[in-house]
């Protein structure tokens, strides 16, 4: 998921000694989104620290100051990952190590699409006199990947603002404290493609002594992170990620080789993702008589081995009798898993007309998310949850001649239904290896990693 700038808030003190500034919110900042914070103050030598009225946690990543200038200027950067939602009217008060009667500035920007855990990554800094408009902000960071969000944020003594920003980059708004003049201008950027970002020249509307710092920060892994397990190896045939709008009335091979869309009769897109690494990538949910199909002309199926692949999130309901996640049925049957008293289960039809079917050992329980892979190699049928083996059956024969069963998912002609949340689901023509889904199933929790990084630049004169 790229990050992205949902809001922006400012405050300003001209004046009166005090060590705080208090930056009021005035929308809701969602959890898990973060606010990255920017102070700036009219004295030597201040550190800072940040607070919430909801008690959110924020790590201060610099403080920078110079003793240059009439008077000198201190300046902080710090961010949070919010846990407890912020809505209108709530607080973010920045306290500076020591009180002064100068002009302070407080800056306070939303973004979503940080990484959930680990989010900072490095930071360095910089800062000079400005003879001329012309100003350089030294930056040291070179491992900038494709995609990932800068900002520059400049410091001043003065009233001195941008007026050009290197080329690709937008200039922000900025603020101005009152009669004890300092000055906080920022510029943003997503980077693409992938490389060092260099020196940084940014052009100022007067000669200003300036402070600059540079902070980077990652971006939420998106789906392309997980797509990138799930091609390795052995790609599959067929890929539904479930991902579409909610106001989609289809939803798409994302393999491209699935002859028609499959309709969504009744599911409701655009739900929470349950690939935890891909938290931006979004689900279907089901509730019973719910499913999506195939209403066209469905291939012809002649496998003699295959996996079935998916993320699911059961409500109570799926979790008693039999419910099928997702199968070859009707015109004809040929294979699917399921859950079956509450646990995973992986069925094949044989040439025989025999149905047998392999059934875990694990009891799956209500609202918790699972990966369900259910697997025939040709002898013997094996279902796996979270990418381990939980029951084997051997099938005592071959699967089921040339037949044109549509797929089914979150039920199985017109029975078996679903209740809850299904996402990214795979077909494979073969059956995969353990070590291929237990890789797919870690590229889809918390300990996968993003090649995209994102950076902030603080800047203060």
């Amino acid at each position: 998921m790229a990050i992205s700038k949902v809001a922006e808030w400012e405050a300003h003190s001209a004046s009166g000694a005090a060590s705080t500034i208090a930056v009021t919110i005035t929308t809701t900042v969602p959890v898990g989104d973060h606010l990255v914070v920017m102070g700036i103050v009219s004295a030597t030598d201040r550190t800072a620290t940040v607070t919430d009225s909801k008690g959110n946690t924020y790590t201060t990543h610099k403080n920078w100051t110079r003793t240059g200038g009439t008077p000198a200027i201190s300046v902080s950067g710090a961010s949070c990952k919010v846990g407890t939602q912020l809505v209108n009217g709530d607080i973010v008060t920045i306290t500076f190590s020591g009180a002064t009667a100068g002009g302070r500035i407080g800056k306070v920007v939303q973004y979503n699409g940080m990484k959930q855990a680990g989010w900072f990554d490095q930071v360095s800094a910089g800062g000079g006199t400005s003879t001329s408009t012309g100003n350089q902000t030294a930056d040291t960071l070179t491992t900038i990947a494709d995609g990932e969000l800068c900002i520059i944020v400049m410091g001043t003594e003065n009233t001195a603002v941008f007026t050009a920003v290197p080329a690709g980059w937008t200039d922000e708004s900025g603020g101005t404290s009152g009669t004890t003049v300092r000055t906080l201008d920022w510029a943003s950027i997503i980077q693409t493609p992938a490389g060092a970002l260099g020196t940084l020249n940014c052009t100022l509307s007067a000669a200003s002594f300036t402070n600059t710092f540079t902070m980077a920060f990652l971006p939420e892994p998106t789906s392309t992170t997980y797509d990138v397990a799930v091609d390795s190896t052995v790609a599959p045939r067929y890929h539904w990620k479930l991902g579409e709008a909610s106001s989609a009335p289809r939803v798409v091979d994302r393999k491209g080789n699935y002859p028609t869309n499959l309709l969504k009769s009744g599911a409701t897109l655009g739900t929470a993702g349950l690939v935890i690494g891909n938290s931006s990538d979004t689900a279907a949910s089901f509730t019973s008589p719910q499913a999506i199909y195939d209403d066209g002309t469905p291939p012809a199926r002649a496998e003699t081995a295959f996996t079935w692949v998916a993320w699911i999130k059961p409500t109570s309901t799926s979790l008693t009798g039999t419910a099928d996640i997702a199968c070859w049925a009707t015109p004809g049957f040929l294979c699917g898993i399921r859950l079956d008293g509450g646990k995973a289960a992986c069925w094949i039809q044989t040439a025989g007309a025999a149905f047998p079917q392999a059934t875990g050992a694990t009891s799956l329980t209500a609202g918790s998310t699972y990966r369900i892979t259910g697997r025939f190699d040709g002898t013997t049928i094996s279902v796996r949850v979270n990418a381990v083996t939980d029951g084997t059956q051997a099938a005592g024969d071959v699967l089921i001649g040339s037949v044109s069963p549509a797929v089914q998912i979150g039920g199985l002609s017109g029975t078996n239904y679903f209740d809850g949340v299904i996402d990214e689901v795979e077909w494979y023509q073969s059956a995969i290896s353990d070590a291929k889904d237990l890789a797919e199933y870690q590229a889809g929790t918390p300990v996968s990693t993003s090649n995209s990084k994102s950076l902030l630049l603080l800047g203060v004169g």
